[in-house]
């Protein structure tokens, strides 16, 4: 038995996003395509500041979507939204609904919805995101709204995923630290006491003004342009 570290950043992986966005993009109209707005769907939720929640989910999430877009050379708008508020169920999260409500007020019609940490076809990709949240979608005035294919059995994943399982079993191997370990500078990740102030308000992806640190792109509220910012204050531990 052996077991692979993240691959949120996996080129391989990624690329294989990509081209799920390429093809999600083909089934707009050809007007429309210029101005579709690439909204990330994680199926989680957004990490709290509670003490006892050290999962580096959010993290993870927020690092592919960031080397997505760097890859796109940010062609689009987009914007990153988490699917649930907490716990299980049928319902969409006031996030993903205020993100509808926000593009439509923006004057923005076409929406491209990208599952972005669901790697098959599933009851979050096939009802809650293109039933319910298309709903939600068509309400706020979102003429033209698809989801991106799940990647399933893409060739360029699967073989990701092969050569991770191969670094991880042969002996020379040096298996890397995990990548939001060395970015994330919440301290609860580096097996020490979180305090007061290092907790996700710290995260290098959201503003930090006495810091006068400005958000990368893939902020949870982000903007809906798509220029660039600074790149994020990494703290070492």
């Amino acid at each position: 038995t052996t077991a692979i570290w993240e691959f949120a950043s996996n080129d391989k992986y990624v690329e294989a996003l990509n081209e799920r966005i390429d093809q999600g993009l083909q089934r707009f109209p050809r007007k429309a395509r210029p101005d579709v707005t690439i909204l990330f769907a994680a199926h989680g939720t957004f990490v709290g500041d509670s003490k006892d929640n050290k999962d580096p989910y959010c993290c993870l999430v927020h690092h592919t979507v960031d080397r997505l877009m760097q890859k796109r050379k940010h062609d689009h708008a987009f914007k990153l939204s988490f699917v649930r508020d907490g716990g299980w169920g049928t319902s969409i999260s006031i996030d993903l609904k205020n993100q509808f409500s926000d593009l439509a007020r923006a004057g923005k019609r076409a929406v491209l919805v990208v599952p972005v940490d669901y790697v098959t076809e599933q009851f979050d990709t096939a009802y809650m995101l293109d039933v319910k949240a298309r709903t939600e979608a068509e309400a706020s005035g979102i003429a033209y709204y698809h989801v991106a294919a799940g990647l399933n059995c893409h060739p360029l994943f699967i073989e990701g995923l092969t050569d991770l399982v191969v670094e991880s079993i042969v002996p020379s191997s040096k298996k890397p630290e995990m990548l939001c370990v060395e970015a994330c500078p919440r301290t609860g990740w580096h097996g020490k006491d979180e305090s007061e102030g290092d907790k996700c308000s710290v995260c290098p992806f959201l503003s930090n003004p006495k810091e006068n640190k400005t958000a990368r792109p893939s902020q949870r509220h982000g903007s809906l342009s798509a220029a660039s910012t600074r790149d994020p204050v990494i703290r070492k531990s």
